[in-house]
């Protein structure tokens, strides 16, 4: 809270006190004015409300050695030397009137004049040193505060959808910084014949939007994943380009996630993903482990800035083509049909007549009717209040992936790992009979690890064979009589690691 919204907030009766380090810095304030003005008869006038805004709004890094604040508009600024003390006091106010210690010590040298000199007024140069004593009296104690009881090199982001103003929290070790939700602009045409005939290529447009807004009041991020598989030309960039165009969207490859977890510095920035409801991965054409971690939030180390976390709504995956990595002709892995939905869109945007009259006034229609759908579904969530809206959210995104999850498009990959342990067995028994050892009437598969992974390398594509060698140990259950798996047999006498086959 800033000065100004702290004496418009309360009344004089109901201003809550100051805190007892902004108490202590007012005393040493007022004490170092009057060591260093003699002449000073009554304790200075300082604001304690501007020096508690100021040590809760502001944070030194040791790093960096500079002064951070969030400023009017809810950017991180930062300040070093004789700036910091000047911007500080343009943000918050200050704390000391310079002027009014000035005509104290005018009044008290006049008091103490005789009473038949005439009064005598001080020169500038006077009031020069008056003013370098009362800004050293008070910048040093605000200053070296902030330097040792606010120093922090590390940040976290966030957007709270329900706050009235932005503040910093001081935790340990970390300064959690809270920004206001900004209504998107609206500003722009509106056509509802261009928004029917947008919504007759695209029927699932405004059942994402609210996927989107979903994901972003939802306390657990980790059904938020959403792949949009559709044909060349169907209009991908034109609808990531409407939401990019509202700060909404942040872009990635899989490389520079992967970078990211790894705590390569990276190639955004915390300012990136600050409204930012989207993390996009354009031209999607393989699965990562790392994808499974893009919850909630994510760690950046951008060069020469603060290491920050911040998060992360949405993650949508947009691609023309399958992807062999995660969906296989054995089905797609149990983790993403858990967790990733999938619309599928086909035709060209470019070949409809409405689009063809006028492009640019057609993209401006939809992107104005993306901002009014967006701001109105906010507004909604905001007025059910946090609780309401997180469960709203979480309700929302189990009925999408209900409709529209992985699996309702494709057999999940654990459902067929008993036919390929079938094969995988049948296939042993032929081609590696040799790793197959007999005892008492039973089979048993020695070095099972490397005999699967050959028959998998032997029968599955490159990407096939990445996805299916995560689950070897689930194949090799199902491979084994005891549904143990690789695991410790007495055979012949000796206990060695086997598979004990059907």
């Amino acid at each position: 809270m800033n000065v100004e919204d702290y004496l418009q907030e309360y009344t004089p009766e109901t201003r809550p006190p100051i805190s007892r380090d902004a108490e202590r810095i007012v005393k040493t304030i007022a004490k170092r004015i009057r060591d260093s003005l003699p002449d000073l008869q009554d304790d200075p006038d300082i604001d304690g409300a501007i020096i508690q805004n100021m040590i809760e709004g502001a944070f030194w890094s040791g790093v960096k050695s500079k002064i951070f604040l969030l400023n009017h508009d809810e950017c991180l600024v930062q300040f070093g030397g004789q700036d910091a003390w000047k911007f500080l006091c343009r943000r918050f106010g200050k704390p000391v009137d310079v002027e009014c210690i000035i005509e104290q010590v005018k009044a008290a040298r006049v008091a103490a004049q005789d009473q038949g000199d005439e009064q005598k007024d001080i020169s500038q140069r006077d009031q020069d040193k008056i003013a370098k004593a009362v800004h050293a009296s008070v910048i040093d104690p605000i200053l070296d505060y902030l330097k040792y009881e606010n120093q922090r090199d590390q940040v976290e982001w966030s957007v709270d959808m329900f706050a009235k103003r932005a503040k910093l929290e001081l935790k340990e070790d970390v300064v959690r910084i809270v920004l206001t939700h900004q209504p998107l602009d609206v500003t722009g045409p509106r056509d509802q014949a261009v928004i029917d005939d947008y919504r007759a290529h695209f029927p699932q447009i405004d059942q994402v939007l609210g996927y989107i807004i979903a994901a972003r009041f939802a306390l657990d991020r980790k059904k938020a994943y959403l792949w949009l598989l559709a044909q060349s030309d169907w209009g991908k960039g034109f609808l990531m380009g409407a939401l990019k165009d509202h700060g909404l969207v942040v872009e990635m490859s899989v490389r520079e996630i992967e970078g990211v977890f790894e705590g390569k510095p990276a190639g955004r920035s915390p300012a990136d993903f600050k409204r930012a409801m989207i993390l996009a991965v354009d031209e999607f054409k393989a699965v990562k482990s790392e994808l499974k971690q893009l919850q909630s939030e994510i760690y950046l180390a951008p060069k020469y800035q603060l290491t920050a976390r911040v998060e992360i709504f949405t993650k949508l995956f947009l691609s023309a083509e399958s992807v062999g990595s995660l969906v296989t002709e054995n089905g797609v892995e149990d983790q993403f049909a858990n967790r990733m939905s999938m619309i599928t869109g086909t035709g060209t945007l470019n070949q409809r007549t409405r689009y063809q009259a006028d492009q640019g006034y057609y993209y401006r229609v939809v992107r104005t009717y993306i901002a009014r759908s967006l701001n109105s579904l906010i507004a909604e969530y905001i007025a059910l209040g946090r609780t309401d809206a997180e469960k709203r959210a979480d309700d929302v995104l189990n009925a999408f992936i209900a409709e529209h999850g992985l699996d309702q498009h494709f057999q999940r990959l654990s459902d067929s790992y008993p036919d390929i342990a079938t094969q995988a067995v049948d296939w042993l028994r032929r081609m590696k009979p040799d790793l197959i050892t007999y005892s008492g009437g039973i089979e048993y598969l020695q070095h099972a690890n490397k005999a699967l992974e050959d028959y998998l390398t032997e029968h599955f594509t490159f990407s096939e064979v990445g996805t299916l060698r995560r689950r070897k140990p689930e194949i090799m259950q199902h491979m084994a009589a005891d549904g143990r798996g690789n695991a410790a047999h007495r055979v012949n006498g000796v206990v060695v690691k086997a598979v004990m086959l059907k």
